[in-house]
């Protein structure tokens, strides 16, 4: 003799365990993609490359620096670019080295960024912005055993051509992406 009264038993299993599965599955899919979206902001802060490249900025800031890099105190920040040089050795150096490493943009200010980071400059684009707030109060005494006076902050810009063209123009096609490097310096005087 057959049992009848077990098929509705069965529907009902089959849809507490599929609800079941249905809340596990939302419950790692919200989770998971704001978990992504930091990584891959993260991935590129502080990269290797960019590290490095930042090392060889500040190692030519500290050789050649001049009177044009001094900051006071009430200062937050001032940009940097090769036209601190008036040598011309130098001069060319910094264009080889900006233009061969992608430097986009570099600020030198305090080696305590607090002061930065709660009065952020209009003039700061949004996604330098969102590095110098991710990045951690350095306290000059703590966490700076060289006592630095000052830090760089440095956006590359990184341009990938989709067709492997050798051209410095942008094509509709090709991805452009920043990555940002932090380090301190001494600026001494000879």
């Amino acid at each position: 003799m057959k049992k009848m009264g077990n098929k509705g038993f069965a529907l009902v299993e089959t849809l507490i365990v599929a609800t079941f599965v249905m809340g596990i599955l939302t419950l790692i899919f919200t989770n998971y993609l704001p978990m992504m979206g930091k990584y891959e902001k993260r991935e590129r802060y502080d990269d290797i490359d960019s590290v490095y490249n930042t090392y060889l900025i500040k190692n030519m800031l500290e050789y050649s620096s001049n009177d044009k890099l001094s900051l006071s105190d009430s200062d937050l920040y001032i940009g940097i670019n090769c036209n601190i040089y008036n040598n011309t050795d130098y001069l060319d150096y910094c264009q080889n080295l900006f233009s061969s490493t992608g430097v986009y943009s570099i600020i030198l200010t305090h080696y305590n960024i607090k002061s930065l980071k709660n009065n952020m400059p209009s003039d700061i684009n949004d996604s330098l912005k969102d590095y110098i707030l991710s990045l951690a109060n350095y306290n000059t005494n703590q966490s700076n055993p060289q006592n630095y006076k000052y830090r760089i902050i440095v956006q590359y810009k990184h341009v990938v051509n989709s067709e492997n063209t050798a051209d410095d123009a942008l094509e509709d096609n090709d991805h452009v992406y920043f990555s940002y490097s932090t380090i301190g310096v001494s600026l001494w005087r000879r």
